[in-house]
């Protein structure tokens, strides 16, 4: 990992131009606006925090990313460009990934849109790329905490890159770091997350849950647990057990990947690098 400097990773925002002709993007506790550095001709995607940075919870959540995304060093992580403060709102600027995130491309599938580089080579290239990059943060005590379809980006070539990392915990036990269960989203949470988060929110194992949720959706093209009509049905659903049913035409080594991964006893899931072995 790289050291942060804070002042290495501030910009000028004169430095960006707002594309206009895109829409503004409202996802989770951020505003996202696309725009060109410059300076470099990046294409960037900038992040503005939807609330002032004196609510603790937005300032621990906008600290956490930029921390992140600016100390560490994989292929398969956003690139991170910089942030600046304005007004009292934070925003972050990452490169922009051309083909956006994986959750809107499994949907334009199921819509029946084609996209003709995804086939079996490029979901075990999505998948390796996905596992590489969390056995890289567990190895250095990162956990994601919030891995899911709508934070993997795909590039021109289907590459992955994770990013959002505003529920990320370095696990140091003389840091003391508030978890909010409304950062995370319920369907890619592990069950003992869901029901003891301060507990397990220092357990490597509730990321590899997510990643067997993601490699659902992924490998199934489908979305998980999308029947469940509200919250409570889904909590009560994955806590006692429950998975979404994997078809019988997904090959049987990706259904034990799967089904290891997403195992009720977090014991019983592999390690990253396990997962990125059997890859």
């Amino acid at each position: 990992m790289k050291p942060f400097k804070e002042s290495d990773w501030m910009v000028d925002p004169k430095d960006f131009k707002i594309d206009e002709s895109r829409d503004l993007i409202k996802a989770g506790y951020q505003d996202i606006y696309f725009c060109t550095q410059k300076t470099t001709g990046y294409k960037c995607v900038m992040k503005k925090t939807n609330c002032i940075l004196k609510d603790q919870d937005m300032k621990r959540a906008y600290d956490r990313n930029i921390y992140t995304l600016a100390t560490v060093d994989h292929p398969a992580i956003v690139p991170f460009v910089g942030f600046y403060e304005k007004d009292d709102y934070g925003f972050s600027i990452e490169e922009e990934i051309e083909k956006g995130d994986l959750l809107h491309l499994l949907k334009d599938k199921m819509k029946g849109h084609i996209e003709p580089l995804f086939d079996d080579t490029h979901k075990l290239i999505i998948a390796y790329g996905i596992s590489h990059a969390m056995k890289y943060l567990h190895e250095h005590r990162i956990i994601n905490r919030d891995l899911k379809t709508p934070n993997v980006l795909l590039d021109s070539e289907l590459h992955p890159y994770l990013t959002d990392f505003g529920t990320s915990k370095i696990i140091d036990q003389s840091i003391q770091i508030n978890q909010t269960l409304q950062s995370t989203t319920l369907p890619y949470m592990a069950p003992e997350f869901i029901i003891e988060p301060e507990r397990y929110s220092n357990s490597f194992p509730i990321d590899v849950y997510s990643f067997g949720i993601t490699l659902y959706e992924l490998i199934t093209e489908t979305l998980s647990f999308s029947h469940f009509r509200n919250i409570i049905e889904l909590f009560v659903a994955v806590t006692s057990g429950q998975r979404p049913g994997i078809p019988s035409s997904v090959p049987s080594n990706w259904k034990e990947l799967i089904t290891a991964c997403w195992a009720q006893e977090p014991g019983d899931r592999p390690t990253f690098a396990e997962i990125c072995d059997v890859l």
